[in-house]
């Protein structure tokens, strides 16, 4: 959606054109490398010309001689844990023109033996071919390790191979030098190039998890701009050179996008196939619009370049290459706000036509899939594990196709599902009943399989927040008769345009405030869903923790037990995070969203067994000063997720930091010493924080899991900062068939695995090296569940109830 940065007409000014680039800056060949440009000379538009980089800057593809359209894009598709050195899948999609030649993709461990994957052709048409390539590797190793792999096109096929040697570091001071003695750099002493591109030839490389290893997750949303954003007071998609940074520390085996991974509004502006459409002036006749096989044909073109050109941008399009992703969309993925329109304008040729081809390219582009295959009644409710797609039963009812869910393992101990939240949406529906029995389904059985005890984290991917504060009085006002009378002036008259969105002729907010579950139509719906998570929690002993974006700010949300119940949270199925982050790209909302926002952080009784209400974590804006509110971040940012075992039920955290402390203290010496350690770190300390538990006291800026964030891959203990202590990763057990290790070698029941969570905020949005500060906290696992699961039954039935009646 447009986002919480919309909500107050004025605030933002969509009339005035964007502004051309016209300060380019041109290096020389080693100012170039420096910066990480792969270029003789090359150009970085920005105003500061001391701006450092710091990754590999590879120009727009989508003109390339050699015939590759875009890519080389990594999915990742799943591990089979049923044998002893589980099977890492995936694919990589490389999109060239027809009549380029496809060559093979070679791939596999720096010193191990070489795999090879043929082309498989997904589609052919308008003189480009979409080329799947397949790909499963054995994880035989406890820790992480890099799988380097070499895709070849054209001129490349039957090149003689040469070895696909790391070219990540490219100064002169530091060739030859090992891994560790890089340690500890600067960011501008070595470029982290992550792969290397000549013609027909790109050679890159992923990292895979140990055997026992849990996934290093990034997750990020709304990666573009919006119509009408004054682009040139960004430093463009820069906070993706911060990814690629963390990435060169730490590795990524993984990054979510949570929605809005391209944003396609643009369709319908100046030189868009849909502007003369778009510009009608009566909603009626936009309606009644027909949508022309020339149309669809120049929808489908245009679709496809915006994929290849933002696909192919750097450095955004460095991370596709390195880092495996799992995507859901969202509505810019298609067009602002597609499925929360009134239904006769979501019903009309021109709406269903344009959800078509999105669809298509959705699939090709961020999922590697056949777009016929979506279209088949045969796979009506199965699955196919091979991509880990569970398909619903039912059809879109505007997108006439049926949602791919996923869900995947990312480790031995953590579960993702990703809902399709779009396709099947209407103004008063977001999914189907049936589309909820089978991804619970599924989860369960994965759940069972994987063994009891095992599975102890579900991620699932919303791509709206279900926890937001409410908006009802906006909702109300724009409702009201008064907007009806407005409404009918801008029919007739033009007055107050801007008012207005341009499809339907509602109120110009309104798609955005229905595209929220909090929003009046799909309040039971909401609600529902949040008391089926906890009763599976409570059910298989998982803690469910929920990934979201689109509001273009970051923000924690929190459903937990009443706290007269005094439920530990380690012991609280209730207890739910929703992880809030967004935008990586897209502009933030002004400070005084942020703030009317957090005004209407109160606490709201989901029923009578259970609350909700935002985390305080954002005691300490990016600079170090003082922050208007403790609850929303109105900057870019994105979220990384990780786990870590501990086999002492206490961490202490660098300068302050704290995770999990000694749960004997009592609640008043554990508010003492936060106190003490907020003051050590230059942090303000607040009593009335609304921490629950001890793994959200001391969240924030000085919390273990924003200052250390593993410096090392694998679960090999890191070294700790002087004055300060890390968490040691017990060593497993071998792996034995049929069981994964929970225990570590001193025979300790690991009896807490949290979940660590750090939310990194750009520090200035001008600077294109897109520096960020880390905020963190910590999620626990479910241990033990002391809640009567018969009256979360009998609570969700009645919400069930409700939702029916409506």
């Amino acid at each position: 959606m447009t986002g919480i940065a919309n909500l107050i007409p004025g605030v933002n000014d969509n009339s005035k054109k964007i502004p051309k680039q016209e300060n380019v800056k041109t290096f020389t060949t080693k100012e170039a490398q420096i910066r990480g440009l792969n270029a003789e000379k090359a150009e970085i538009p920005g105003k500061d010309t001391n701006a450092e980089i710091g990754v590999s800057y590879f120009p727009p593809r989508c003109a390339k001689e050699d015939g590759l359209l875009c890519g080389p894009l990594l999915r990742y598709c799943g591990i089979n844990y049923k044998q002893r050195n589980p099977l890492w899948r995936g694919s990589v999609l490389v999109v060239l023109r027809e009549e380029t030649r496809p060559g093979e993709l070679e791939y596999g461990y720096a010193n191990g033996r070489r795999e090879r994957a043929e082309p498989e052709c997904l589609l052919k048409e308008k003189g480009r071919a979409f080329w799947k390539y397949n790909l499963a590797i054995e994880i035989s190793s406890d820790k992480s390790q890099e799988v380097q792999y070499e895709v070849t096109w054209g001129n490349g096929v039957g090149r003689a191979k040469q070895p696909i040697r790391d070219e990540r570091f490219v100064d002169e001071k530091m060739e030859g030098q090992s891994a560790d003695s890089r340690e500890g750099r600067e960011d501008g002493d070595a470029v982290n190039k992550l792969g290397s591109e000549e013609d027909g030839v790109c050679r890159a490389s992923w990292w895979v998890p140990g055997r026992n290893e849990n996934m290093r997750i990034m997750f990020h949303s709304c990666n573009g701009f919006s119509v009408g954003t004054d682009e040139e007071a960004f430093s463009g998609p820069a906070l993706w050179n911060d990814v690629l940074r963390q990435h060169e520390r730490s590795a990524f085996h993984v990054m979510i996008g949570g929605g809005d991974q391209v944003y396609s509004d643009a369709i319908r502006t100046e030189g868009g196939p849909l502007h003369p459409w778009a510009t009608m002036r009566n909603p009626e006749k936009r309606r009644k619009a027909p949508f022309t096989k020339e149309l669809g044909e120049d929808c489908d073109n245009w679709y496809f370049q915006n994929y290849c050109e933002w696909y192919s941008h750097p450095p955004f399009s460095t991370a596709n290459r390195a880092i495996p992703q799992v995507n859901i969309w969202d509505d810019h993925d298609i067009i602002d706000g597609y499925g929360s329109y009134i239904d006769r304008f979501m019903r009309s040729d021109m709406f269903v036509g344009i959800g078509e081809l999105a669809y298509k390219n959705y699939l090709l582009f961020q999922h590697h899939t056949k777009p016929n295959a979506s279209n088949s009644d045969e796979l009506a409710g199965g699955e196919d594990k091979e991509d880990s797609f569970v398909i619903s039963k039912t059809k879109g009812i505007y997108i006439k196709h049926h949602p791919h869910n996923v869900v995947v393992r990312l480790g031995p101990e953590i579960i993702f599902l990703g809902i399709d939240a779009r396709t099947e949406r209407t103004r008063k529906m977001i999914n189907t009943e049936s589309t909820y029995d089978l991804v619970f389904d599924r989860v369960a059985r994965e759940i069972k399989e994987a063994g009891e005890g095992v599975i102890k984290h579900l991620i699932l991917l919303l791509g709206v927040p279900i926890f937001y504060p409410r908006l009802v009085w906006l909702e109300t006002i724009l409702q009201s008769p008064l907007f009806g009378a407005l409404s009918f002036l801008n029919k007739r008259f033009g007055i107050a345009s801007g008012l207005f969105n341009k499809f339907d002729g509602a109120a110009e907010l309104l798609d955005d405030l229905d595209d929220h579950y909090c929003a009046h139509h799909h309040k039971h719906e909401r609600n529902t869903l949040v008391l089926r998570l906890q009763r599976f929690s409570a059910e298989h002993l998982v803690r469910t923790t929920i990934v979201s974006g689109d509001v273009h700010l970051a923000a924690v949300g929190r459903f937990y037990s009443d706290p007269r119940m005094n439920i530990p949270v380690e012991q609280d199925p209730r207890y739910m995070v929703n992880v809030i982050s967004s935008a990586i790209t897209n502009k933030p909302p002004p400070a005084a969203i942020g703030r009317m926002i957090a005004r209407r952080n109160k606490t709201h009784q989901l029923h009578r067994h259970a609350q909700e209400k935002l985390l305080d974590i954002f005691t300490q804006d990016v600079d170090g000063g003082s922050v208007p509110n403790s609850v929303t971040m109105p900057r870019r940012n994105y979220a990384i997720l990780w786990v870590v075992p501990d086999a002492k039920d206490q961490i202490d955290g660098a300068q302050g930091g704290d995770a999990y402390h000694d749960p004997n203290l009592s609640a008043e010496d554990l508010e003492k010493q936060t106190e003490e350690k907020l003051k050590a770190a230059h942090l303000p300390a607040e009593k009335k924080m609304n921490h629950i538990g001890p793994s959200e006291i001391g969240a924030g800026p000085a919390h273990f899991a924003a200052l250390n964030e593993p410096e090392h891959v694998g679960n090999a203990p890191a070294q700790a900062a002087e004055g300060s202590k890390l968490p040691i990763a017990p060593h497993r057990k071998p792996f034995e068939e049929g069981d994964i290790d929970t225990t570590d070698t001193v025979g300790e029941v690991v009896s807490r695995l949290p979940l660590w969570v750090c939310i990194r905020v750009e520090r200035d949005q001008k600077d294109w090296a897109g520096r960020t500060r880390g905020y963190g906290f910590g999620i626990p696992s479910l241990d033990e569940c002391h809640v009567d699961t018969g009256a979360m039954e009998r609570d969700r039935i009645k919400e069930e109830k409700r939702r029916k009646q409506r």
